[in-house]
Formats: structure tokens, sequence, C-alpha cells
């Protein structure tokens, strides 16, 4: 992964145009080079080295949202079975099986939405958190037996 990197960051260093910039990589060039033309002593900071480590964190950090959201969705659907032909049905609705979605279908997908919401709400998704009970200075105001996680 590390020599991926570098090699993505080499290619940046060749076609690195500071009045462009395509990406992340691009953007760190340019405060790096703003803060050396400004005799700024943190732009030594600014190696490839730590442009490495950012970048792999990025990639990790990516990795486990997206499989945990999508373990979560398919435990749900695994959990409610009744559910999938609903969805298959207003998908093909609205995207039909010819063409990819497009952010524009979200909007439209309205039981695939609420699916979803309900999924992420219902899911043990975050049960490291200690159960909590909200409560005001006036007395209960949800519900006895509810779970609810402040973040």
């Amino acid at each position: 992964m590390e020599k991926l990197l570098y090699n993505i960051i080499n290619e940046h260093k060749i076609s690195y145009d500071a009045e462009n910039p395509r990406d992340i990589i691009d953007e760190y060039f340019k405060e790096r080079d703003k803060r050396r033309s400004r005799g700024d002593t943190t732009a030594e900071y600014f190696t490839d080295e730590t442009l490495m480590s950012t970048l792999m964190q990025f990639m990790g950090d990516g990795v486990l949202s997206v499989s945990s959201f999508t373990s979560l969705l398919v435990k749900s659907l695994l959990l409610h079975p009744e559910e999938q032909e609903k969805l298959y049905k207003e998908i093909m609705e609205i995207i039909g099986p010819d063409r990819q979605p497009t952010i524009e279908d979200k909007s439209k997908l309205t039981y695939f939405n609420a699916f979803i919401q309900e999924a992420i709400r219902t899911a043990d998704f975050f049960n490291f958190f200690p159960s909590q009970e909200c409560i005001s200075k006036y007395g209960r105001i949800f519900k006895k037996h509810i779970t609810y996680v402040l973040f």
C-alpha cells in the first residue's frame, strides 16, 4: 500500500500545477509551498512521509466506515427479508435495470431512504457506548426503556 501511495505522490509531483489543484495531494503541495514562500518553519513538516501517512489514514477510515455501514444494511435486510422485495421494486421503478443510479435518484427513492434511516436508528452500530436515559430537570421527557446515545 505504501509503495502504491508513494507512486501516486510522485506522479502528482511531476504533474503538479498550483493554479489547478486536482485533489487533496495537490492541495497539500500548495499549502506546503505557501508556507515555504512565507518562511514559515512549519513547512518542514509537510513531508512525503506525512502525506503518505495521512492518505493511509483516510483510506483506512473509509474502508472501516463503508464496511461497517454495509454490514449494518445487510444485517437489516437479513433480519427483515419482507423488505427486500419492496426495496427491489422501488429501485426498478425509479432507476430500472439499464442504468446506474445518479444523485438525482436519491430523493426519489423514498422507501429506500426510509429503510436506511430505520436500519441506522435501530442498529446496535454503536454498541460500545453505554445506554443513556434522557431526562430533564422537569422529569423524564422520553419513554423509559429506550436507549439514547449521546455524542
